[in-house]
C-alpha cells in the first residue's frame, strides 16, 4: 500500500507502480487498508485525508 499526500503524488505513484503491477486508487486510507487484507498480489494506493 502506498499513500500520496495529494492527487498529483497519488497519480504519479499509481503510474509508476502500474508499470509492474495492478493498481487500485482507493478513495480513502481505510478502504486501502481493508483492500490490502483481501489482496496481497496488487498495490493499493490512496490519498491521505
Amino acid at each position: 500500500m502506498k499513500c500520496g499526500k495529494d492527487r498529483q503524488t497519488l497519480d504519479s505513484l499509481s503510474e509508476l507502480y502500474g508499470l509492474v503491477t495492478n493498481v487500485y486508487q482507493a478513495p480513502d486510507i481505510k478502504t486501502a487498508e481493508a483492500a490490502t487484507g483481501h489482496s496481497k498480489m496488487s498495490s493499493v494506493t490512496s490519498t491521505l485525508r
